[in-house]
This record gives structure tokens, sequence and C-alpha cells, in this order.
């Protein structure tokens, strides 16, 4: 087992090199710890600290190696080499450059020993037992009679039958209990759950040779219990009579739990990872895929992603399509690849998700046709006409009838609105967006503002449906391809909609292309002291900046071809690692460089936790 107390934190500055896990030089046992967490420690230097942080790494690498078998960069063989070392080829697939090597080191698996050996199955079948069947079997009743107590009545009474039938107890030699109990414990670190029935064996033996305060996760009592553990596993080894596979499969994973011994291994890596980016590069993607829309990331370099997450990504309606082609480059004869991390849509410049209230009025002219679809939109003295429609509506139907199932209406109009139509009558607050079958029109302003587009996603706008969740990027597709133009939706909103032409969807088109702003995100596994560090400027410059100077002269020469886009407006960011007390895993920082380059920072221990659930 490890003595968290015992280790000593060790903070790696070198660029070049980002091991992080347990490494021994001379006697002591270091723990390499992420980047951009040192001021954790200075908040939980201490055993829980340690052993938060022990345990969140062994999730997370467990991930990564899920990760490499999944998109088939590692083997099964490789995973089980007796040297404790396994070796990832990232980035060795098609259309990708030859990966850095990645090793990951397991010299001491003593808690993989644990972990494998747990089989419920084979727990349960060593605690079987034979037992009598209660319930009365009536086709075999003739095999019992000589039990039965006979009635002056001539009927028959049988109490039990004795036939053998398989049951449970918890009954089974220690070396069971043993096991369940320490399983139980490396589970809770872990967070994951066990059976019930593991539960009580793990009970029992803790009854039977511990405190009720005991625990080897504890500080306090970690020692004392680790004592009392080996005492009587050595108890149960003496008094077992009977030894057979089972027993030795359980003892050994045990005893390697128990009794692994750091001072025995060599100098150099023990338990870890070489190169901690990677995983860092993976941890933040899987973030980045939470925290944003799929529509809104328009390129993504998948090579640390599962299959699920990238298909995912793949069959998400984005709204322009960039491919890794648009990032080649010839240098002299040959032609290069890069790829950045990822491409978005800035937040907030992205199609806001939040609800808002919009209040609108009816009244009582026939403005729409017998649609009665209008409604005034009314803000500072200014007024707007708007028609919502749904799907199968038929004429001298009151749309305001409808909504009313779902928002809340008045007829208290305020004098001022009066004073701007006196024949309004009616007013409903639209709180929420409206229902998926609910559409709108209205003929949006020439220059769009965020405001605008947040309305527009409000109320189902038909340009907004057609853009965004159809993908139609052109007039010409709006007008032969929108899935709403056979239904009455089109008509019922007719008051505005016969004004429309090939135009208007144009307008839209190209207002919404100059509402938008591209950023180019890096994940920099850097910390915040090493990019500010005056001394490190010049080689930051010459291993990451100038390369996104070369992703923006890209992508702007891609996206000035678009007919849409004149002036496209790109930033780049770099995602460092930064720890910080709050709640928030992403914290905006400072900007680097004379204000060219955002900073974002992002706790690590919160990133990782996300990453592992």
């Amino acid at each position: 087992m490890i003595d968290f107390l015992k280790l000593t934190i060790k903070y790696l500055e070198n660029q070049s090199y980002s091991f992080v896990g347990l490494a021994k030089s001379d006697e002591n046992i270091l723990f390499y710890v992420p980047k951009g967490i040192k001021k954790y420690f200075e908040l939980n230097d201490c055993y829980e600290g340690k052993k938060n942080l022990f345990f969140l790494l062994y999730r997370t690498f467990k991930k990564f190696i899920f990760l490499g078998k999944d998109r088939g960069y590692i083997h099964k063989n490789k995973i089980n080499n007796r040297d404790g070392v396994i070796n990832l080829e990232f980035g060795s697939g098609e259309g990708l450059d030859s990966g850095e090597p990645i090793t990951l080191y397991n010299k001491l698996n003593f808690l993989d020993s644990l972990l494998e050996q747990y089989d419920e199955l084979k727990i349960i079948s060593l605690v079987y037992r034979l037992g009598s069947i209660e319930p009365i079997e009536y086709d075999r009743i003739y095999s019992n009679l000589h039990l039965a107590n006979f009635l002056d009545n001539g009927a028959i009474y049988l109490d039990t039958m004795n036939y053998s039938r398989p049951v449970i107890h918890f009954e089974q030699t220690d070396i069971i209990d043993l096991y369940c109990y320490l399983l139980t414990e490396v589970k809770y670190q872990l967070e994951e759950e066990v059976s019930s029935k593991v539960k009580s064996l793990a009970e029992r033996y803790k009854e039977k040779y511990l405190h009720s305060d005991s625990s080897l996760f504890n500080q306090n009592s970690y020692p004392q219990t680790l004592d009392l553990v080996i005492e009587s596993l050595e108890y149960i080894d003496i008094k077992t009579v009977y030894k057979d596979s089972d027993y030795w499969d359980f003892y050994e994973a045990i005893e390697k739990f128990l009794y692994t011994d750091f001072d025995r291994q060599v100098d150099g890596e023990i338990w870890g990872i070489n190169n901690f980016h990677n995983v860092w590069e993976s941890a933040c993607l899987f973030y980045l895929l939470k925290i944003n829309s799929t529509e809104n990331i328009l390129f993504l370099d998948t090579k640390y992603l599962p299959q699920n997450k990238i298909y995912e990504y793949q069959l998400a309606n984005q709204i322009f399509n960039i491919n890794s082609k648009v990032f080649k480059i010839q240098i002299e004869n040959s032609q290069k690849s890069l790829r950045p991390d990822a491409i978005l849509i800035k937040e907030e410049q992205s199609s806001d998700r939040k609800n808002y209230n919009y209040k609108l009025y009816r009244d009582k002219w026939n403005h729409d046709y017998t649609w009665f679809t209008q409604f005034e939109y009314i803000i500072h003295s200014s007024k707007t006409y708007l028609d919502i429609g749904f799907k199968g509506q038929q004429r001298n139907q009151e749309i305001i009838d409808l909504l009313e199932k779902h928002f809340s209406s008045s007829k208290n109009i305020p004098n001022y609105i009066k004073s701007i139509n006196k024949h309004i009558y009616k007013s409903i607050l639209i709180d929420k967006k409206l229902p998926d079958n609910f559409f709108s029109y209205w003929n949006i302003p020439r220059e769009l503002t965020k405001n605008d587009l947040r309305m527009m996603r409000h109320f189902n706008h038909v340009f907004y449906q057609a853009f965004f969740e159809e993908g139609l990027k052109t007039s010409e597709d709006f007008i032969d391809n929108f899935s709403l133009k056979e239904e009455n939706i089109i008509q019922s909103i007719g008051s505005s909609y016969f004004g429309f032409d090939k135009d208007k969807y144009d307008y839209f088109l190209v207002s919404l292309y100059k509402l938008f702003s591209l950023e180019i995100v890096d994940f920099q596994y850097i910390s915040e002291e090493e990019i500010k560090n005056q001394e490190n400027i010049e080689e930051c410059k010459s291993s990451s900046i100038r390369k996104q100077f070369v992703y923006e002269y890209l992508l702007n020469e891609y996206l000035v071809k678009q007919e849409q886009i004149k002036e496209p407006k790109i930033s780049s960011c770099f995602w460092i690692p930064a720890y910080n007390s709050g709640e928030n895993v992403l914290v905006s920082g400072d900007k680097y460089l004379d204000g060219y380059l955002d900073l974002a920072l992002v706790d690590p221990i919160k990133l990782l936790q996300h990453y592992v659930q």
C-alpha cells in the first residue's frame, strides 16, 4: 500500500518533460503532479490532498487506456506486459502526423491485482450451501408421506419437504470477507459502487477483526488498520486447513495489495504517464464538447476522443464546413498538415440558450387574412408585427387560444400600450421557447444583433429553423427544401410571409455571418507562471504563437472564399492549467502578448473530475 504522507510532491516546470505519477529517487518516493495545481497543494499538502489526487489520476489513466483500446491504438496483449509498461501510438492513423510515443508505467499494480480479482459470481459461488425447500411441491408429495401427519378426516399435513435446493449463506472462509473489505475500501475511493452482498461480507469482516472507525484511507486510522489487516491475513492463513485454487487467487491479490514495497524498486518512474499533455488534451476535448453545442464546433481534432463522441460531433449540423484540408501547407517539396485543437463560434456570439420574457399583444382587427396569427411586440414605443402559426392550423382558428395552453395571458392592458394601439385587447407572456410545433415570422433587421438572434430562437423563426436546425445555407436551399413549405404554417403566417422573396433570406445569411466571431482554441500544457515568464516568451512564440498565426491566416483565406463571409473575425485562445478555489472549471485569464491572445484558465482537478465521470 501507499503511505500518502510519505509522498513528496514534485512540480515540473520543464516544458519538454511532462511525466505525471510516482517515481523513486534515492530513498524518496516522488509524486509528480500535473501543472497548474501548485496553489492547490499550498492549501492541501496533506494526506487527503495527495490521496484524492492519486485516485483521481488512477481513474484518469484508466479512462485514457480505455480510449486507446477504443481507437485501436493499443491492444490487450500490450496492457499485460510483465514489465508494467504500456506503449501507445496515438496519431499513427490515416491523415495524422506520427505521434509522440506515450508510455504508461504500472510496475506496482497493487490496485489492479485487487480490482481484477473482483468477480461477484465467483464470490457468491464460494458461499453456496444446500437448504430445504419451504414451498410444498404437490406433484412430489407421494415421496414424503412417511413424514406426514394423517388427520381424522383423511387429509394429510406436511410441514416441509426435505429436498436440496441452492441458497446463499454468508458463512464462507474469512479470506473472502477480507477481500471484500479491501475491495469496498478501494471502490469507495474510486467513487464506484459495490453490491450489497459484497458490502455485507465486508461489514462482517470489519466487525470481527477491526474497530468501528477503522479505515485504510484515513490519515488517523491508517497505520493501526493496516497492522490489524496484516495480522488478520496471517491468522486466516494459519487457520485455513484446505486451500484450493480459489483461496490462493484471493490470497495473492490481497498479499500484493498489502505488501507492495516501493523500497525494492530501482530509481525511475514507477507508476504514471510520460506525456501527460496528451491526457490534458483529451480531457480538454471532453469538456469542450460538454460546454458547447456541437453545431458551434466548426472543427475538432478528434485524435483523443472515443468513437461515440466523434459520431456525436460528425452528426451535428455545423454552420460552416471546415475540414483538415484547410490547414495543409506546402513546405519546399512536401505538404504538411496542421491541426488546431478546435475552432468555435465564440460563446458570447452563439445563439443564446436561456429563456427570456417577451410580452405580445393581440388586437381585434383581422390583419392576417382570417388566420388570426398576428401579434404586436412593443418595446420603447417601437412596434414589430409578428406572426405565430402551428402545424395543421386552420383558418379562423385563434392562435392566442392555443398559446394560452402553454403561456399566461391577461386582459389588463397598460394605458401607454393603448395609446399606441387602442384596439389591443389581450396580452400574452412568452416566458420560454415556443413549443416545437409552433413557428413564427417577422421582417428581421438588415443588421442582426445578438438580441435579435436570441428572439428568433425563442419564437422558432422560420429563418432560424431553416438555418440552425435544417442546415439550409442558401436562399435556393430554403425555397426548395425547407421542411415546412408544404405545411399550413407557411400560409398561417402569411401576412408577413407573402412579402418574402429570395433576397430576404440572403440578407439574413449575410447579417448572420457578420455576427459570428470565430475562435481557434489550442490546449497548451503549460502553467500560467511559465507562459508569463519573460524568459519563456521567445520559446512560446517559436513553439506555439507562430502556429496560431498560420492557423488564422489559413482559416481567413478559406472563409473569404465563401460568398457570405467578407471580413471574418478570428481570434485565438490558449487553454492552460491553473487551479482556482471557486466552482468553475474554466475562468477567463489575462490577455497575452498585448491582447493578441486570450488565456482561459482551466482547473486541472475539476477538469479531470469531469473527464472520469
